[in-house]
Order: C-alpha cells, then sequence, then structure tokens
C-alpha cells in the first residue's frame, strides 16, 4: 500500500513498533501472516495498535546445517499504541530474547527507518476476521511462554490411535480442557447419556460455565488461536485442539436452539455470526494445496462440521437473520470445490424428513 509523507508522518506518531534484530541473512520474518527472506532488516514500522503474530526463522547456522528443518518462532501479543517492542537474536545461543521493559526514542527509530518494513496494510482487515475474539483473557492459556514455535507442548493433546489421553507434562500452553468422547455429566444413565453423546450441549454448556467466565466467546477466541498457531507455527498440538474446539460448537443443537437452558443471557444471533465468519475468515486464509500436503483429510473434517452446523442453524429460528453469512461461506467454500448446502426453505424441508434417519436418530450408546 503507497502511503503519502503526511500519513506515514501520522502513521508514525500513532503507530506501534516492532524491533527485531541480529537474525543472519536469509533469515524469514513475518506479521500477521505474512513472510520475507531478510537482508538488512531491523523490524516492522507503523503497526497498528491491537493483535498481531510476529514470527522468525533463523537462517541455518553452522551448528545446525543447510540440511535442517527450520522451525518458526513467534510472540503473540496485544500492543497498545505507540507502544515499542524489542525481540534481539543472539546467534551464539540461537535463542531470541524479548524484551518489553526498553525505552526507544524517536529519534533512534529515525535512524533505523531505511531497515524498518512498513505493516502490510493490504491484509489488516482478513487478519482482524481471523483473530477478533482473541483478547487478553484468551492468550492467558499460553502461560509463561512468551516465545512460542512450532515444537511448543500443548497440554492434554497427545493421543494415542485415535484415543484421547491426558498429558502428565505441565509446562506449555493449556487450552480449555475436556473429552468430547465423554460429553455427558456426572452421574447421567440411559436416554440422558444416550442423548448427550450425540449432542455436545451439556458438555459445551459445562465447558463455557466452569473454564471461561460464562462467555462463550472466549471459545471461540480459543478456538481462533488455535487455527492462528496451527497455520503460522505448524504445531502440531493446536490441530488436535482445533479438532476438539470446533465439534463443541457444531454438534450442540440444544444448545443453539435453547441457550438458557445452559447459560443466561445470549443473543444466539450474534453468536452464530461470529461462528460462521470465523469458519469464513479460516477458509479464505487457508493456503492452496494445503489439504494434499500439510493438513491430510483436514478438509473432510471441516466439511463434516460445517454440514453439522448448517443443519442446525436450517432447522433454528435464526435461519433467515444469517443467510448473508452462511452464503458468504458458501461463496469461500467454492474455493476448494465444494458445494456447501444453503439455508434456504427446501434445504430445511429435507432435513427434517432425514431427521429420523440420519445425524439426530435415536442412538444406543452402550455403557
Amino acid at each position: 500500500m503507497d502511503i503519502t509523507n503526511d500519513q506515514a508522518r501520522a502513521l508514525f506518531d500513532a503507530g506501534c513498533f516492532i524491533l527485531l534484530t541480529g537474525l543472519p541473512e536469509g533469515s524469514e520474518v513475518g506479521i500477521d501472516g505474512t513472510y520475507h527472506a531478510i537482508r538488512r532488516f531491523s523490524g516492522f514500522k507503523f503497526v497498528p495498535p491491537g493483535l498481531h503474530l510476529v514470527t522468525w526463522s533463523p537462517a541455518p547456522s553452522s551448528s545446525t546445517g543447510p540440511a535442517a528443518i527450520p522451525i518458526r518462532h513467534a510472540l503473540i501479543r496485544i500492543l497498545e499504541q505507540k507502544e515499542r517492542v524489542v525481540l534481539t537474536f543472539d546467534p551464539q545461543t540461537e535463542t531470541m530474547r524479548y524484551d518489553d521493559q526498553s525505552v526507544i526514542s524517536d529519534d533512534h527509530l529515525r535512524t533505523l527507518d531505511g531497515e524498518l518494513a512498513p505493516y502490510p496494510f493490504d491484509g489488516l482487515d482478513r487478519w482482524k476476521e481471523l483473530t477478533r475474539w482473541i483478547d487478553r483473557e484468551t492468550l492467558q492459556v499460553l502461560g509463561e511462554q512468551r516465545i512460542v514455535d512450532g515444537l511448543t507442548h500443548v497440554i492434554g493433546e497427545e493421543t494415542h490411535k485415535g484415543e484421547e489421553v491426558l498429558s502428565d507434562m505441565t509446562a506449555g500452553i493449556q487450552f480449555v480442557q475436556f473429552k468430547l468422547r465423554k460429553s455427558w455429566k456426572t452421574g447421567a444413565v440411559g436416554e440422558e447419556v444416550t442423548r448427550f453423546s450425540k449432542d455436545k450441549s451439556w458438555l459445551l454448556g459445562d465447558v463455557v460455565n466452569t473454564q471461561l467466565n460464562k462467555n462463550p466467546f472466549n471459545l471461540l477466541g480459543q478456538l481462533q488461536l488455535s487455527f492462528v498457531l496451527l497455520l503460522y507455527l505448524s504445531l502440531y498440538g493446536a490441530l488436535s485442539t482445533y479438532k476438539r474446539l470446533l465439534p463443541l460448537l457444531t454438534r450442540s443443537r440444544s444448545f443453539l436452539l435453547h441457550p438458557e437452558q445452559y447459560l443466561g443471557n445470549l443473543d444466539m444471533t450474534v453468536f452464530l455470526r461470529a461462528v460462521i465468519s470465523t469458519l469464513t475468515a479460516q477458509l479464505h486464509a487457508i493456503p492452496d494445496g494445503s489439504f494434499e500436503t500439510e493438513l491430510p483429510e483436514f478438509d473432510m473434517f471441516l466439511l463434516d462440521e460445517i454440514e453439522s452446523l448448517r443443519h442446525d442453524i436450517a432447522s433454528s429460528p435464526y435461519r433467515a437473520s444469517l443467510t448473508t453469512e452462511w452464503e458468504e461461506l458458501r461463496r469461500v467454500g467454492q474455493r476448494w470445490h465444494w458445494d456447501i448446502t444453503g439455508l434456504s426453505q427446501t434445504d430445511v424441508e429435507e432435513d427434517e424428513e432425514s431427521d429420523e434417519e440420519g445425524e439426530y436418530a435415536p442412538v444406543v450408546v452402550d455403557m
């Protein structure tokens, strides 16, 4: 984006600066999903206040060897107006030091101007849609982690032959903890177990009430954070988290139809718009070819969850008010040649005819 001198001065006065120095030539750096190989580089200028993800991957050194697989590292945090952040790479230890106490003068920033890359404003709106519900409370899941990378441990996300198991490691990123396959309350028997093994509403309400301050948008924030860590750091544990969190939102039909039974006041139309818009932004962000390389079978998972969500919305009183958002999701899905069904009255009638034989047919659960 080209800017005038007056605009540059305004951005200098109001924007944030991220100084990132010491990385060897040929390293990769990025911010909010953009990546560049660097030569003379000292950081980013004109960064708007808000949530940002700063990433770097040092060029191979003599100790790692040229064939080493690069690991992407990141700092993710919310910046205040005019805030200055300093990241300094130590080539001896090959680690990055994060300093949030440095005082950087405007005069010093001006001496670095030629080595500072301007923030990529062309992608700002999409970045905001991708991360809209990630707030300071959401970032608490990072714990004491100032800097994370593609090998950072995600607590509780180890799996063995498809079975969910809890990790005995206590250091790392800790998203909300629950077992998706045990989605009924302790002591439930018979019909209640059968119903809530298929419909995750009780589990969703319990997670939101006991772990998320009774705010379902906090769950959406964690879903967005897990996706960002997966997409931009290739953090495998974040994939497991995402595949727990999304079904909790898309397979809770009773919660959608009767939220008052599980929470206090909730404007379900606003919440569902946020869920659909999040899915739309995430489909926008996935690079071409990902389903054939880094994320095999992830497309089938997403399609199943989108269809489950569509089925519930199409049969709900919110259907008419969500048509615009759903059509945008369908349009983005065409990029992958997906034929996502709409929310028309015909689709609703077909859903009602298939209920007794489909997803919501009676189910017997072995105890």
